[in-house]
């Protein structure tokens, strides 16, 4: 928690050198705390007192060009006066519970990339429409600025190797919450380019029934199964699909890697993903299992550089743990077909943009048969993309748009006889 005492939290006009404000503590509990002033020049001999009770006297040490080290407070919740007694120009002060918030850079990186006028005021602070669409857009937050902090997110059996960040799997079937990119304290929450579809054919009928896995639509133009049935105990899901004019039955078990007392394949950063499909129809039926993710490298993370470039870091997401600049950067974003056995797409991007904590590589993979597109744009390819699958699927998916949010998918194929059954298995 780091609370920024500036000009906004000033009581009057300075008296002399002395400078009083008067700050708030909004969370339950009582918190160590340590404090900085903020100079530009060295400040000489500082008294600091928290409520009219002296705190410390003295020339304080240096941490980092700006920051001076005042001491330690130990603040319960409420509202307090500190006082600052200094010769040099105050800019302000830091409270922290982290002692190395100055140390590794992150103070100077916060106080440097702040946007407006007492943006550190998180709890007050509202994002304008555009900068809220920006933060839905990028992920960061589901429909409002405040959703994680209102617990108006989605939630589900998260699903990773321990220690390797993990991806949530909801009752209705969306993926959400993904911190696979050492963003454990900022989730990407709206994830459109990463889902399940499906399409079941008679055998010589034209027409086919097409729908989306879930049973609500997030940026996605299939239209969402009536129902899902759904036991979620982790780390397992189990997903049920109903839907009166689907013609065949689905059914997933997606699970983790996690086996008792071993570290190691508990370690293992993937999901397992296992379709049970069905045909209780007395017609021979085709059926197209889709599993589309979302290009997310080079998102997430903590920000480890200025921010340059309004698009790369995005105004402050609010949650209940943490207040931050959020980190979004796909630029250099890239798919293609993974070697080896089975077939894959690989995520990736060609650089770190600087921000070495959310880069990596991602792959979706199945040892089945499959039909790999490898690259389209989530906004202009998408609605070209389900209609063609909605077609059957013939010859290749050709994108056409150059924007940054990028996906890949593989399709399965799978014709069953009437009473058949068959799984398909897919991995992230």
């Amino acid at each position: 928690m780091e609370l920024w005492i500036t000009d906004k939290n000033r009581l009057g006009q300075p008296q002399g050198t002395v400078h009083e404000y008067a700050f708030e503590v909004a969370m339950d509990g009582s918190f160590a705390m340590a404090l900085w002033g903020i100079w530009i020049k060295p400040p000489g001999e500082v008294a600091v007192a928290l409520n009219d009770q002296p705190v410390s006297r003295g020339v304080p040490a240096q941490d980092d060009p700006r920051h001076w080290r005042l001491g330690t407070l130990t603040l319960p919740r409420g509202r307090h006066k500190l006082t600052v007694t200094t010769g040099e120009p105050f800019l302000g002060a830091l409270l922290s519970d982290d002692t190395g918030i100055v140390a590794s850079g992150k103070a100077i990186l916060l106080w440097d990339n702040r946007q407006l006028e007492g943006v550190f005021d998180r709890r007050n602070r509202r994002s304008t429409d555009s900068e809220r669409k920006r933060l839905v857009r990028h992920g960061f937050v589901f429909e409002r600025e405040f959703d994680a902090e209102k617990c108006n997110v989605p939630a589900g059996v998260p699903l990773g190797g321990i220690g390797a960040g993990k991806v949530e799997l909801t009752a209705k079937g969306l993926f959400t919450a993904a911190t696979t990119n050492n963003n454990q304290d900022c989730p990407i929450y709206r994830l459109p380019g990463s889902y399940f579809a499906i399409q079941a054919q008679a055998a010589g009928e034209q027409g086919r029934v097409t729908r989306l896995l879930q049973t609500e639509s997030v940026d996605q133009f299939f239209r969402p199964v009536h129902a899902i049935e759904a036991s979620l105990r982790f780390p397992e899901a189990n997903l049920v699909y109903r839907d009166p004019f689907l013609p065949v039955e689905a059914a997933l078990h997606a699970f983790s890697p996690h086996v008792p007392h071993d570290v190691a394949s508990s370690s293992l950063p993937c999901a397992f993903f296992r379709f049970t499909l069905r045909n209780p129809s007395d017609r021979t039926q085709t059926i197209r299992l889709l599993f589309s993710w979302e290009n997310i490298v080079n998102v997430g993370g903590s920000m480890t550089r200025p921010n340059e470039n309004a698009d790369e870091l995005l105004p402050l997401v609010h949650h209940t743990w943490n207040h931050s600049f959020p980190w979004s950067c796909r630029k250099t974003n890239f798919q293609e077909p993974a070697a080896g056995e089975g077939a894959g797409v690989q995520l990736a991007a060609r650089d770190d943009q600087r921000n070495p904590s959310s880069f990596g590589r991602h792959m979706i993979w199945t040892p089945s048969a499959a039909r790999v597109i490898p690259d389209r744009d989530i906004e202009a390819d998408e609605l070209a993309f389900v209609k063609w699958f909605e077609a059957g699927a013939t010859g290749d998916f050709a994108p056409t748009g150059r924007g940054v949010f990028r996906a890949g998918a593989l399709l399965v194929e799978r014709t069953l006889a009437p009473g058949a059954a068959d799984t398909v298995d897919f991995v992230l």
